[in-house]
């Protein structure tokens, strides 16, 4: 029995009452005096997400103004005049006007994303991309039953859900289901085309935290939906024979910890996740076996963790998942539009709807119909839903010391801020963007003496890096390894938190990113001082962070109905539209069955049957827009 199976056998009495099938919308909520507090336990920091998955923000991070929020950049020139107009907002978006009595705002809405963002080792290396421009050019789909707003992990999983939800059923319509998917830049250009390239699921980071704030069944569930992710992507691409194409390793990760305290945090997550029933297997590594069969400086003094992990090329992977959906079922026909954003999303009027559409999406190139939208947007997914832009504060006071600060995974403040009573729904403190930084650097020792294929992170996930030996053959170039290290944002001062541009590198972070990888492992790469030219790629790229890391996943609905936010619409009719965003830096272990989740909510209606819940699914990941 696998080890996240065994854990739900041995919660089955839990996991029985949520095993029940999920009835959309909204629960009633109410609030009262503003006071958030919670157990210590929750404000824990853990140490086993690589990624990024670590976010270092100061207070002005839950309070950030609106002028922190990038502006819409102006569009550079196209040929294609259309183009011109990829980064304006359309005039029928929605401007929301603040009501001064209210106590608290919502804070700017993500600008949509910039059009000449850094070049990417993924992206821009010759041939990774084949999709990049695909369908930017001549007759815009102007109507379709399911559009998939973004190209990443997210949306190709989706469309490919898509397609073989339908392939095995009979057509139940006289025309095959139309799926379009739509992408603001070129294919897989953002969060997923820019990342890590770690497949790397969570091993028992934050269980008790979660435990504490949900429940054990629910702690089990979000390392078993990661287990379960992991597991059919690798899967997806053997049964395909794709490793070589997408560059699949399963060389495990090591996280490591300089200190004992934060070694003693994981263990004790660690035995709380196996008392519960969930092992994956994982090791304790020494100093001294960390310095011997890897190479680590042993004056650091650290230690660290080994457990199974992958890592591929991330463009690959979503290519080949939305070139299979393209073809896996003839009753689905699925399309590509890159170079179209998405700027407005609004509803078609009663006596204007044709039966197929109830949703019109505005993009410069044309509007688009369709009767379902998914928001798979991630860090800009406050641009087409503001609200999900969180709020600031103009009254936020002094919290009680074991408060929760928002934020999950995040520096613990030394006077944490209420901004809300226990009973506000996570969703109300919104998507934040961050900017992440990623470069490729080449070691200064051949394959043999570097002496390592796992992937890597440290403090608290904040570097992360894994080594390539693609090109250290003779046939391949015979190149010394390349090491693609990711993070730095505790080099930043204001730690990149409330930004959309990713078209520069911050150089603070570039300088302290340069000195990593000779410390941790002296000799074998060239230091700043000595002149070497090691560094050959730096790239930027936004994630989306949620006040506890875990993402928003289902239907689309405003957490906010009292009137008490500025900004926020208390409307709630968004039926239709789902979203799967918000994964905190960890999205490669996370997307495709997020997205899975939402196809299948979507399938489930245009079948006419009920969507059942996954056993796998933390039931939190749904309830995001209506309770804590």
């Amino acid at each position: 029995m696998a080890p996240a199976t065994q854990a739900l056998h041995n919660n089955k009495p839990a996991i029985e009452s949520l095993s029940v099938r999920y009835q959309h919308g909204p629960q009633t909520r109410t609030s009262s005096e503003p006071s958030y507090s919670t157990s210590t336990a929750l404000n824990r920091t853990s140490s086993l997400l690589c990624g990024a998955s670590r976010m270092h923000l100061t207070i002005l991070s839950l309070c950030l103004l609106s002028s922190s929020f990038s502006g819409l950049a102006n569009a550079s020139d196209r040929s294609d005049s259309d183009a011109s107009e990829l980064n304006h907002s359309h005039s029928s978006q929605t401007v929301f006007q603040h009501d001064t009595d209210a106590p608290y705002r919502l804070r700017q809405r993500a600008s949509l994303p910039v059009d000449n963002p850094t070049k990417s080792f993924w992206l821009d290396t010759p041939g990774a991309n084949p999709l990049a421009e695909e369908g930017s050019k001549g007759p815009l789909t102007d109507k379709a039953d399911v559009c998939i707003i973004g190209s990443g992990m997210t949306g190709s999983s989706a469309a490919w859900h898509m397609s073989n939800l339908f392939k095995e059923e009979p057509s139940i319509r006289r025309d095959p289901l139309s799926v379009v998917v739509l992408e603001a830049r070129r294919f897989c250009s953002g969060a997923t085309g820019r990342n890590g390239g770690h497949l790397t699921q969570n091993v028992a980071s934050s269980f008790l935290a979660k435990e504490a704030r949900y429940n054990t069944t629910e702690a089990v569930k979000s390392f078993l939906l990661e287990e379960y992710n992991a597991k059919k992507l690798v899967q997806f691409i053997k049964d395909r024979n794709l490793e070589e194409t997408v560059d699949l390793v399963n060389g495990g990760h090591v996280t490591l910890f300089r200190t004992e305290r934060e070694a003693t945090s994981v263990k004790e997550d660690w035995e709380a996740a196996k008392k519960a029933g969930f092992d994956t297997g994982a090791r304790w590594v020494e100093n001294e076996e960390l310095h011997e069969k890897f190479g680590l400086s042993k004056d650091l003094n650290l230690t660290g963790l080994f457990f199974d992990a992958h890592n591929f090329w991330p463009c690959k992977v979503a290519t080949e998942l939305f070139r299979e959906a393209e073809n896996a079922s003839p009753n689905v026909n699925v399309r590509l539009h890159t170079l179209t954003p998405v700027t407005s999303v609004t509803a078609v009027p009663d006596e204007m709807a044709d039966g197929q559409s109830r949703w019109s999406l505005q993009t410069p190139r044309g509007d688009i119909g369709c009767k379902y939208v998914i928001h798979a947007t991630n860090a800009y997914a406050s641009h087409l839903l503001p609200f999900l832009a969180g709020v600031e504060s103009d009254t936020d006071k002094e919290a009680p010391d074991d408060a929760l600060t928002p934020g999950w995974g995040l520096n613990t403040l030394e006077r944490p801020v209420r901004l809300f009573n226990r009973d506000t729904p996570r969703g109300a403190f919104g998507v934040i963007p961050t900017r992440g930084q990623i470069g490729t650097v080449r070691a200064s020792v051949g394959p043999k003496d570097l002496g390592w294929l796992n992937s890597w992170d440290e403090h608290d996930g904040d570097e992360y890096w894994f080594p390539r030996y693609q090109d250290t053959k003779e046939s391949t170039g015979g190149k010394n390894p390349l090491v693609v290290l990711g993070g730095g944002r505790r080099f930043s001062t204001h730690k990149e938190t409330g930004i959309t541009d990713d078209s520069s590198v911050n150089p603070e972070i570039s300088r302290g990113m340069k000195k990593v990888m000779p410390e941790l492992f002296p000799g074998k790469f060239s230091t700043p001082e000595s002149g070497g030219a090691s560094w050959e790629m730096e790239w930027s790229g936004i994630m989306a962070f949620t006040s506890d890391g875990d993402p928003f996943v289902g239907p689309v609905a405003s957490p906010f109905k009292d009137g008490n936010v500025l900004g926020a619409e208390t409307e709630n009719n968004y039926d239709g539209q789902y979203l799967a965003v918000g994964f905190s830096g960890h999205g490669m272990p996370r997307t495709y069955a997020c997205a899975e989740v939402v196809a299948g909510m979507i399938a489930a209606k245009i079948k006419g049957e009920e969507w059942t819940s996954p056993a796998w699914l933390p039931q939190h990941y749904l309830s995001w827009a209506h309770e804590p």
